[in-house]
């Protein structure tokens, strides 16, 4: 009589990603960790497409911000080794400010825009005061190893090294009509409406400075309709400067101007983002928020609200002084140093993957993007249209700036690659008619693909959530193609145009009961049962445009092998050892276990060369890739990058293309 099967399974994916918790005591709904995905509507799909709008010149990349002129076009501003380049809407192409020059050395520079409606006559203490027509002026500061750099879209400059012109330092904000800067532990502050001026001091007998016990490294406004203040972060401490006091000789009299929030700091002036009236910022123990509309209610200790994140937090460097963080909709976003010196990994947090008229779900994490490394992003509306950039410094070395949440789920044309790691199924919480604790083994899996629209491959791995490495039980490509339009099938006048519709299918993996069992699994090391365990976890790799709607899982449960009685456990005498993947090796010496677990690469890799011939121009481009699915994805991959270096080369090479004017008339032909 054959074993009755059991069944678990995930209907949706809506509490998002979770990997501070064993995979098998995770809650239906959640999913272990994902990369390069979105949860929308509790179903995980390929994240939004990079594409990449210009290279930037080589050398340091220290930053970028966008200018915002009162009437006229967004002008992006970058700084590559001290040098300040500038280029306005599309961002096509920039021009290097010939007239401004920071400091080559140093990690990052700060940005601010301010607002300018008076003057002073010159630049002595008694100058008198005029009023002009408002500008804004974006100031660029090196930590104070040059003066001040200011661009107003127009025109740019230094400011004077004059003890009542704006200091050099670090971190720079705008609130309260003035511009505060930071040196070091202490912070100034300019005179109302005029941030090239600091005489106000002076003047008007007040404190030239505000100090702090500790070297400043973020100053940020408080989200608030009514009185914005300024946010002063320090190494290991947060303080609030009441900035909406205009009248600077009432400062010292107002009670609690100057306070301590809590004993939180901020790594990263560019980690600081404010979003659904909320400051969400980068400590040295994580991500943390602060709402200023609770601010009566705010106690001492601000819980980290990245706990979820474990895999990609356990791998941070120790710098955390080049965070970068953004919102753009319903998503925050920080790029974080994981396994890297660089910003490579950007953890997504969703701020209502389930969203209705009346209710939505809540935040969740959506785990982290790959693909660039994000110096600082820039974000606003442009055009007017809402978008978001960043600059990266790339894994070939190179810098350019992209632009991300574009409408394709691609990277400058190229598939994405992404990944689901599942929570362990027949888990403790996962509600089957089975004892959790009880051995299993796994028959096979069913995962619903939908939303297909291209050329995808697809490959499941399985292990168990206690011991062994994830081992293959599904391969596949699903053919897709966009559209009738293709650059090698003529279009005339009489060709119809229509887009496909994106497909869905459901795959089945293989049954892992029929499969040898792969090497270096964990029998015989973490158990003498083999390939049977609690609970299962899937990854799901996949290259291309897809999104997962259902997990459903079967296996059967092994009763034969329970243990019926306590028995005298024997010591271990041989080498043990089970790689980081989950592999595992037993032998009588260490090197002998150590050359056992000294397998092959599990990577497909692809070198492809493509020539494009058209109108008389021929170009090449090259490309190489690495999967884990497949050989032909590898190759679909290499190829694509191929296609596309050679389609840029083409349109560098080509000649352009210019109309007369004139209206077609098809009687000419």
């Amino acid at each position: 009589m054959p074993i009755p099967k059991i069944t678990d399974q995930d209907l949706t994916f809506f509490r998002g990603s979770r990997s501070d918790t064993d995979p098998a005591q995770l809650a239906p709904g959640y999913v272990w960790n994902m990369v390069n995905m979105v949860n929308r509507g509790g179903v995980l799909k390929t994240r939004p497409g990079h594409i990449c709008r210009t290279s930037l010149p080589d050398g340091k990349l220290q930053g970028a911000e966008l200018f915002r002129p009162k009437i006229g076009i967004e002008v992006m501003v970058v700084v590559i080794s001290g040098i300040v380049y500038v280029a306005p809407w599309p961002f096509f192409t920039f021009r290097m400010l010939d007239n401004v020059l920071l400091s080559s050395h140093v990690e990052r520079v700060y940005f601010c825009l301010a607002e300018q409606s008076v003057e002073r006559v010159d630049h002595t203490l008694e100058s008198a005061i005029e009023f002009i027509l408002p500008r804004n002026v974006l100031f660029i500061q090196d930590g104070g190893y040059s003066p001040p750099a200011w661009f107003d879209g127009s025109g740019s400059g230094h400011v004077r090294e004059n003890p009542y012109e704006t200091p050099a330092g670090g971190p720079m904000c705008w609130v309260g009509d003035r511009l505060w800067v930071a040196t070091g532990s202490r912070v100034w502050a300019s005179d109302i409406a005029n941030p090239f001026s600091y005489r106000e001091q002076e003047y008007l007998g007040g404190a030239s400075s505000l100090v702090f016990p500790e070297p400043v490294t973020a100053l940020a406004k408080t989200p608030g309709l009514e009185f914005p203040e300024l946010l002063v972060g320090c190494e290991n401490a947060s303080h609030l400067v009441m900035a909406h006091v205009r009248n600077r000789e009432a400062w010292a009299l107002t009670d609690g101007f100057q306070r301590e929030l809590f004993p939180i700091g901020i790594t990263s002036q560019r980690s600081v983002v404010s979003q659904f009236g909320k400051l969400w910022w980068f400590s040295p123990s994580g991500l943390t928020s602060f709402d200023a509309a609770a601010l009566s209610k705010q106690t001492g200790r601000q819980p980290v609200r990245d706990i979820e994140m474990a895999v990609s937090k356990a791998g941070l460097a120790d710098n955390l002084g080049g965070v970068a963080g953004a919102t753009f909709g319903n998503y925050l976003l920080m790029s974080v140093p994981s396994g890297d010196s660089f910003n490579s990994h950007t953890w997504v947090m969703d701020g209502a993957s389930v969203e209705s008229l009346q209710d939505s779900s809540g935040p969740s994490w959506g785990g982290y993007w790959t693909g660039t490394r994000p110096v600082q992003w820039v974000y606003g509306t442009v055009a007017g249209r809402e978008r978001i950039f960043h600059v990266s410094v790339d894994v070939d070395g190179k810098n350019r700036l992209w632009e991300s949440f574009t409408d394709s789920r691609s990277d400058n044309g190229c598939p994405i690659t992404w990944h689901v790691e599942s929570r362990g199924y027949f888990g403790a919480l996962s509600g089957v008619n089975f004892p959790s604790g009880r051995q299993k083994t796994l028959c096979f899996a069913q995962v619903q693909l939908a939303e297909i629209s291209e050329k995808l491959d697809v490959a499941v791995f399985w292990a168990g959530a206690n011991r062994g490495p994830y081992k293959r039980c599904s391969t596949k490509r699903v053919n897709v193609e966009r559209g009738n339009i293709r650059w090698d099938v003529p279009i005339t006048q009489d060709t119809l145009l229509f887009g496909l519709k994106p497909q869905s299918r459901v795959i089945t993996t293989e049954d892992v009961r029929k499969k040898s069992p792969d090497e270096n699994t964990s029998c015989a090391v973490e158990g003498d049962r083999e390939e049977n365990d609690t609970a299962f976890q899937f990854c799901i790799v996949g290259s291309g445009e897809a999104a997962i709607e259902w997990i459903r899982v079967f296996a059967e449960p092994v009763t034969a092998n329970d243990i019926q009685s306590g028995v005298c456990e024997k010591d271990e005498t041989e080498a043990n050892l089970v790689r980081f993947d989950g592999a595992a090796s037993e032998a009588a010496t260490y090197a002998e276990a150590v050359e056992a677990l000294t397998a092959g690469s599990p990577y497909f890799e692809s070198t492809q060369t493509v020539v494009i011939s058209r109108d008389g121009l021929t170009v090449s481009g090259s490309g190489w890739a690495r999967s884990v699915i497949s050989q032909a994805d590898a190759d679909k991959i290499a190829t694509r990058i191929a296609e596309r270096q050679a389609e840029v080369q083409y349109e560098r090479e080509a000649p352009t293309i210019l109309s007369d004017g004139k209206s077609f008339n098809p009687d000419e032909l």
